[in-house]
């Protein structure tokens, strides 16, 4: 899709400070981390981490692209199953115009492309950072460039994917705050006014997950952080997050965290 001539978007590269590949520790965690001088990129390649960002919490998976600006605080923690694999770039950038101010205001924190052209534009940039070779650093500000615009063209030309978002952010947000409850698919797709099976495909490209296992995976990060506080029996932490038969909760707890809950409580 082209983007409309109206507008002049534009802006200057001013600064690459670094690019880095790293593969998360089970234990691995951000608390309230931000950067005043400074814009983050983030291509998610594979596992999955839980960040909170604006008092909501996100899973981010394979795939997913983090666009942080400037004095954006974010807290994370890593999946102990399926621990976090991430390149991130951190830059500098000026704003040519006030088109271009707008713009990067309204670009959304996580996003997914489906042109895959991306994805090996960040996965080049990570290589030809690391290995250095002769202008490396003009081949890695031209491969920035083309992810930036690839950012302008998803926001400009898919207002359509934008409004699902701001549905499912809703919806996310309503699960995470009350993992004591147990919704059926038709329920969470009656909140946004969608069919069930509509609702089911969108939710999974967004998510990375179907509806029950992302509810399965905030209930176990839950009961995780209600286990390690040390004042709650297993039985009990599976009634506080909507789970009635004590052995069904450990099997799943084991599943999605990667350890029993009764070594938690060790």
């Amino acid at each position: 899709m082209m983007i409309s001539v109206q507008n002049t978007y534009d802006l200057s590269i001013d600064e690459l400070l670094s690019v880095v590949y790293i593969e998360t520790q089970r234990d691995w965690k951000l608390d309230n981390l931000c950067f005043m001088d400074r814009w983050i990129l983030c291509y998610s390649v594979d596992g999955h981490v839980t960040y909170t960002l604006d008092n909501k919490e996100r899973v981010i998976s394979k795939g997913d692209v983090m666009f942080i600006p400037p004095g954006k605080s974010r807290s994370a923690r890593t999946s102990s199953l399926q621990p976090w694999k991430f390149i991130v770039i951190k830059f500098r950038i000026s704003q040519v115009n006030t088109e271009t101010s707008a713009l990067l205001e309204s670009i959304p924190t996580i996003m997914r492309f489906s042109n895959q052209a991306v994805m090996q534009n960040f996965k080049e940039i990570e290589r030809s950072w690391r290995t250095k070779k002769p202008g490396y650093i003009l081949k890695c500000k031209g491969l920035m460039y083309r992810i930036l615009y690839s950012i302008v063209v998803e926001v400009v030309g898919n207002r359509e994917n934008s409004k699902y978002s701001a549905l499912l952010s809703n919806v996310l947000s309503i699960i995470a705050s009350n993992s004591d409850e147990n919704y059926s698919v038709q329920k969470l797709a009656e909140m946004v006014g969608l069919s069930p099976s509509y609702f089911s495909s969108i939710f999974k490209h967004y998510t990375g997950f179907s509806p029950i296992q992302y509810q399965n995976y905030i209930k176990m990060q839950r009961a995780h952080d209600l286990l390690t506080y040390g004042h709650y029996s297993i039985a009990e932490v599976a009634e506080q997050v909507g789970i009635s038969d004590e052995f069904y909760f450990s099997r799943l707890f084991k599943q999605v965290i990667g350890i029993s809950p009764s070594y938690v409580q060790k």
